[in-house]
């Protein structure tokens, strides 16, 4: 990329930004895709995927109650 990182980092931090809203956008998409592939894992039966899997139900529990 032809930016500096500090000026990426301001970037990203300004809600205005439309960098941050591409930013953030892509980290959804990709953590979508994280858990997408764990629940694959889970029901195939991994542990550790099944672990995870109850990690990430707690927290959306835990955030529905906020």
């Amino acid at each position: 990329m032809d930016i500096k990182e500090d000026v990426l980092r301001d970037e990203i931090l300004d809600p205005a930004s439309e960098l941050r809203r591409v930013y953030y956008l892509g980290m959804a998409k990709v953590r979508q895709q994280i858990r997408r592939n764990e629940l694959e894992l889970a029901a195939a039966g991994s542990p550790q995927a099944v672990q995870r899997t109850h990690e990430y139900l707690n927290k959306m529990i835990e955030e529905i109650k906020i």
